[in-house]
């Protein structure tokens, strides 16, 4: 069976036609070149080269035929070296990435991502959405995706297993969702507030909204609001504060064109992080690529 040496060989006489200039090209001994061409000849059981005298050969016409399939074979290994060599270092391959609560809606992440579209074309980024941080953890805890981007704070070090980066910061201001026809409106805004019943997006311990708005109430009226209801999705939130539930407290980045609903910001700001976030023990070069790609774009 001929070897990818011999045929190299080979290609380089049919290209130069003189084993003394062919020899010298490939930096090893006339004998040596010949010994691989016979080699090569006897065990195809065809003449290759018509030898016109010591040095100077031409083409059989099966050695022409020969050369040409060898040339395309060749191309065809190289480019097979290529391709594989690309998957390895992390340029080519597909992610599956799962982007939690608001994090698709992060100017900074469409960012992030449209850059590493441009600056690593051969990377295929496949993106969903999760409702929550917790059911993006749980898929990829379930392998079923690479990485998950995740705003807002982690409870770390208590999520164990996995591996996260800072890939962007930015500020949120709070606002309220008011009735349309609540008092507070109509009067002085906001004392207005402290008689008023709240909506929010968790307990003060959990959600950082929630704990910025009872400091900022606390201090502004001495006493802890009145809290109608914990609801954790921020539609059915919005739309309790539409019906007169109750003024709904949440990030300026879950409002939606709900009806009914007047608008207000709070002097709060805060200031909140998006993280990519994945297995300790993933071997993907194209993630690592992404986290490279990432840190360099922030």
């Amino acid at each position: 069976m001929s070897t990818f040496h011999q045929l190299k060989q080979f290609l380089i006489l049919a290209d130069v036609l003189h084993f003394g200039r062919a020899a010298g090209k490939m930096g090893i001994s006339q004998a040596a070149l010949s010994r691989t061409v016979g080699k090569l000849e006897e065990d195809l059981g065809f003449l290759l080269f018509d030898r016109e005298d010591r040095h100077a050969v031409r083409l059989t016409e099966a050695g022409q035929d020969y050369a040409r399939s060898c040339r395309r074979l060749l191309a065809e290994f190289s480019e097979a070296e290529s391709a594989a060599r690309r998957l390895a270092g992390g340029d080519v391959g597909d992610l599956e990435i799962q982007l939690a609560g608001q994090a698709g809606m992060c100017p900074e992440v469409i960012a992030l991502l449209t850059k590493v579209h441009y600056s690593h074309p051969g990377i295929r980024l496949r993106l969903s959405s999760a409702g929550s941080v917790k059911n993006t953890l749980d898929a990829l805890s379930r392998r079923e995706i690479h990485a998950g981007v995740i705003p807002g704070d982690l409870p770390w070090p208590s999520v164990e297993g996995f591996v996260r980066q800072e890939i962007a910061r930015y500020d949120e201001k709070i606002v309220l969702a008011i009735p349309e026809k609540h008092p507070v409106l109509s009067g002085q805004f906001p004392h207005g507030l402290q008689s008023s019943h709240f909506l929010i997006p968790g307990a003060a311990e959990k959600s950082e909204v929630t704990r910025f708005f009872f400091n900022y109430f606390t201090r502004q009226f001495r006493r802890a609001p009145v809290i109608a209801m914990e609801v954790t999705d921020s539609v059915c939130l919005q739309n309790l504060a539409a019906a007169g539930g109750g003024i709904g407290v949440l990030p300026a980045g879950d409002v939606l064109p709900v009806r009914g609903v007047v608008w207000k910001d709070l002097p709060l700001t805060l200031d909140r992080q998006i993280w990519l976030v994945s297995r300790a023990e993933e071997p993907s070069p194209v993630l690592k690529n992404l986290y490279d790609c990432l840190s360099r774009n922030r």
